[in-house]
């Protein structure tokens, strides 16, 4: 009996650590992932602080169309409130709340992966807008071509139908010519034949 005593005993002692190690990686592996949140919202702040440094001279020459401004403007609203849930958790985490601090940097990663997904939206129709482009000036250039090739047509035909015209005038008229050579020409004189002299 004893000996059961004690068998049950490890084994609940062991059921007990193999818990303990499986919340225990569950909460390393959330707080990792909140510390990964923080890491990478920081690190898309970054990002496009540094896009926005490289980008303002050019920015500035050229003319950006609404849907541009109002992709960056979704992007900077973004931006601005990643930096907002960052201060937050900051705040809670001074004053010990580290729960609703690692939920904050959740937040801010989110809003941070909002800003940069709409800045990827905005450059992938900002291509196709280019493709539609491309592909209208191209439609374009087919029918122009097709044209010119219409007018050749309809000219070489023409030609061709002149030239018809050019050779059955002259084929007629090279009898008649002949004829009215004929009837300029002075009759030949057959030579008298040699017995009558």
């Amino acid at each position: 009996m004893s000996h059961s005593r004690v068998h049950s005993s490890k084994r609940a002692a062991l059921v007990a650590a193999l818990g303990l190690a499986i919340t225990g990686t569950a909460i390393s592996s959330v707080a990792s992932r909140n510390t990964d949140d923080r890491t990478i919202a920081m690190e898309t702040l970054a990002q496009f602080a540094a896009a926005d440094s490289s980008a303002a001279p050019s920015a500035s020459a050229s003319s950006s169309t609404s849907s541009t401004g109002s992709a960056r403007s979704a992007a900077s609203h973004a931006l601005a409130q990643t930096r907002r849930a960052l201060e937050r958790a900051d705040q809670a985490r001074a004053s010990g709340d580290h729960v609703t601090a690692r939920h904050l940097d959740g937040l801010a990663r989110e809003w941070a992966d909002m800003a940069r997904d709409s800045v990827r939206a905005t450059e992938a129709e900002h291509r196709a807008d280019q493709s539609q482009g491309a592909a209208a000036s191209a439609a374009a250039s087919v029918r122009k071509t097709q044209a010119m090739l219409e007018t050749l047509a309809a000219r070489r035909s023409r030609a061709e139908g002149e030239l018809l015209q050019v050779r059955s005038a002259s084929s007629a008229s090279i009898p008649s010519a002949a004829v009215s050579a004929a009837r300029l020409r002075p009759p030949s004189v057959a030579p008298a034949p040699k017995g009558s002299q």
